[in-house]
């Protein structure tokens, strides 16, 4: 059974990769790992929870921060509580995602990882014993990369795998996707 590894954040954009699976990809050979990196606690939870970036769910890291910080333990209660109604607000949308697959015979996995985008991705890719990643890019190239970052162009430089990229190009008027494939050499 090949392994791939699709990386999403929730939008349609990141789902258009999803098409491109179904049309390239038969479900009986093909196991999915569908992946959603939250890329730090301040994002969701605000400047106040910041230090929560480092290690979220890690029992030692809360008591270190409980300890050492001015969060009251109602504070660090509620900080708790947000993240695990977040990350289970954050699975069911990944599993709501994935139906479509299922539906079409594939099996799929689903992973909620905190953390760097790119780095996350390399790294579950790599502990699932993935063979492709599959993912979007608004391919961005130059400037545009440098200044606004990629996480497509991260992983294509840290992972040792083939990334299987879709490029959706999205019609403002009738948000129509359409999909352009670029795989990218393993090394």
């Amino acid at each position: 059974m090949i392994k791939l590894l699709i990386p999403q954040d929730g939008s349609e954009f990141s789902e258009a990769v999803l098409s491109a699976v179904e049309n390239q990809f038969k479900a009986a050979n093909y196991q999915l790992g569908l992946l959603r990196v939250v890329s730090m606690a301040e994002d969701v939870l605000g400047q106040a929870f910041a230090p929560l970036d480092a290690h979220p769910f890690d029992a030692q890291h809360w008591h270190e921060l409980s300890s050492a910080s001015d969060l009251n333990p109602s504070e660090l209660s509620e900080a708790k509580q947000n993240l695990g109604v977040l990350k289970d607000n954050l699975l069911a949308a990944l599993r709501q995602t994935g139906l479509r697959l299922e539906a079409k015979g594939f099996q799929v996995s689903y992973h909620l990882q905190f953390g760097d985008p790119a780095t996350t991705i390399v790294a579950v890719a790599k502990e699932q014993g993935v063979n492709l990643i599959a993912m979007a890019s608004h391919g961005r190239s130059g400037l545009g990369r440098m200044l606004m970052g990629s996480v497509t162009h991260d992983v294509l430089r840290q992972s040792h795998l083939p990334v299987m990229i879709v490029r959706p190009l999205i019609e403002l008027a009738g948000q129509e996707l359409e999909q352009g494939l670029a795989f990218s050499p393993s090394s």
